[in-house]
């Protein structure tokens, strides 16, 4: 679709937020507005927060699933974000814990965490006093500033937004996304959409920049709750849902036509779905490893080297996302690397994808859309390889024709990845990273002896605070109750660790249920302990069962003298 028919396609119909409905003083949530946003997986987490008593910084109140929102906002969470609550523009796959002052599971607000993209944003700091913004923008109040907005709309400077909302001082402008191939699912946040989608909400804040544009673009983004207090100004947050396309429905983007109507130069995605679905970061991975069944057999030993190239081949996108599409070998990238060829990444691309367990129709494809989005698109000169000489090389018998033990460092040189790069993408790349990098990652992990150290003195402190042993299911909850948890999956400890660090400690555990049978060798005894499994007698008499059955006997036989 050309440039101009997305424009009538997206000729909105536009409603400003109403004066009346923004100057209350009750909160009024609204959870229809959140919903709105969140039209994906029901089964993502939408996180909330809220400002701390003293108004620095923000507090989790928790994370609640979609399908979970609409009863959750005016049930537990309006207590605690009815004035000053926040929420996140975007959902996460998992949450922590749950927290016990509210029950609800604690939210991990971090990219690597996020399931999917609802909603490009900005943030229009309007409505601040002189001494609190120097920024000419800032002067203008709520109302001059959407105002200010629908001219740049209709300059068609800014794409038409999806919703206009007051944040009690200033305004906020959503574009609700959609996925390119699916536009009935939200987009999957991957290494390289996040990159795109930062790449977006930049545009998008430097079209706005003379209106005090927040220039903050991340994906783990939280706005206010809709109907919540602004605490300073006493107003209502107001969203404005009646922004409606031709079509009748809400104005939704891909990510490629908001690209489209910015300006911005982004490669399409090409890495084939099978291949982007197992490079997912490691906390993903929620099933256990499956037992060999012949000893010394290693039937998944090509597992680790197949990851190594799914990993690897999803780093070369998001760096190509982040380039804008390679360069003609010799051109230099705005941060002044010299490309060493497009001819290079196709291989290198292609030799990821076959070590991924890609088929030869499979590499065909993804190499082909890697190579029109080149900058100019491969091949375009006498002397280039044809796609299909590149890709029957990667396949062929001969080993010489392959890319075999590629180390790092000379990833590094070819790519133009060293410790200057921009930290937004070193935190987006798995494999392809300077050492240094590698290290300092390593070394804000825990090593397992500190974590199991830090557990059991948890352990201790519950246990002194209790005055006993608690069982293990309570003990589980009490150490997630204090976020005492596992720091890779945010879960409760399982009852094995707790029960291997009780024993360590030296605690001993109460007894529970059914004693065990022990010396069981006669089946009158064990005849006589099925009939007696609700006597008293039975219960006092110790657990074994021989001498209990003796006792129980001899009594039974003086009452009949």
């Amino acid at each position: 679709m050309n440039l101009a028919a997305l424009r009538r396609r997206h000729a909105p119909m536009t409603a400003l937020v109403d004066p009346k409905d923004v100057n209350q003083s009750e909160p009024l949530l609204d959870y229809r507005s959140v919903l709105e946003i969140h039209r994906g997986n029901p089964d993502g987490f939408v996180g909330f927060m809220a400002k701390k008593q003293d108004g620095k910084g923000l507090f989790s109140v928790g994370a609640v699933r979609v399908q979970d929102v609409r009863e959750s906002i005016p049930g537990v969470l309006a207590h605690w974000i009815g004035e000053d609550g926040y929420f996140t523009v975007n959902s996460y796959w998992r949450a922590g814990g749950v927290w016990k002052k509210t029950g609800l599971p604690w939210l991990l607000r971090r990219e690597n965490n996020l399931m999917e993209l609802a909603a490009a944003y900005a943030d229009l700091d309007v409505g601040r006093p002189q001494e609190e913004s120097k920024h000419p923008g800032a002067s203008l109040d709520w109302q001059a500033g959407q105002i200010r907005v629908l001219q740049l709309q209709r300059a068609r400077l800014i794409p038409p937004f999806s919703i206009l909302a007051c944040s009690g001082r200033g305004v906020y402008l959503l574009w609700l996304l959609k996925d390119e191939r699916d536009p009935s699912r939200l987009p999957r946040a991957f290494d390289s959409t996040i990159v795109r989608y930062k790449a977006v909400n930049r545009g998008l804040h430097e079209r706005l920049e003379g209106l005090a544009c927040d220039p903050i673009f991340d994906a783990a983004r939280v706005i206010r709750v809709p109907g919540s207090i602004h605490s300073r100004v006493m107003r209502r947050v107001t969203f404005s849902l009646t922004m409606q396309g031709n079509d009748g429905g809400r104005l939704a983007y891909s990510l490629r036509e908001l690209e489209d109507l910015l300006g911005i130069e982004a490669p399409v995605p090409s890495l084939p779905d099978p291949v982007r679905n197992k490079a997912l970061p490691r906390q993903y991975v929620r099933g256990q490893y499956k037992k060999t069944m012949a000893k010394g057999s290693v039937p998944n030993r090509k597992a680790g080297f197949q990851r190594v190239n799914q990993l690897r081949a999803a780093d070369l996108e998001t760096i190509e996302a982040w380039r804008g599409g390679w360069l003609h070998g010799g051109r230099a990238y705005p941060d002044g690397f010299v490309s060493p060829g497009r001819g290079l990444m196709l291989r290198l691309y292609a030799d990821w994808l076959r070590g991924s367990g890609q088929d030869v129709a499979g590499v065909q494809r993804a190499v082909k859309t890697m190579a029109a989005n080149c900058r100019p698109p491969y091949p375009s000169d006498p002397n280039d390889s044809t796609l299909a000489a590149i890709v029957s090389d990667i396949f062929s018998a001969n080993p010489r024709k392959h890319f075999k033990n590629v180390k790092t460092a000379r990833l590094l040189l070819w790519l133009g990845i060293d410790e200057r790069t921009a930290p937004e993408l070193l935190q987006r790349l798995d494999t392809i990273i300077p050492k240094s990098v590698r290290d300092l990652r390593l070394l804000e992990l825990d090593t397992q002896a500190e974590i199991v150290a830090r557990r059991r003195a948890a352990i201790m402190m519950v246990v002194e605070r209790a005055g006993s042993v608690p069982s293990l299911r309570k003990l589980s909850a009490l150490l997630a109750g204090i976020q005492e948890m596992n720091p890779i999956t945010r879960q409760p400890w399982s009852h094995v660790s707790l029960w291997q660090d009780c024993r360590a400690l030296g605690l001993q555990m109460r007894k529970r249920g059914r004693p065990k049978v022990k010396d069981a060798t006669n089946q009158q005894s064990m005849t006589l302990r099925m009939s007696l499994n609700n006597d008293a007698d039975w219960l006092s008499d110790g657990y074994g069962i021989l001498l209990s059955a003796d006792c129980i006997i001899e009594r039974r036989a003086a009452e009949r003298e």
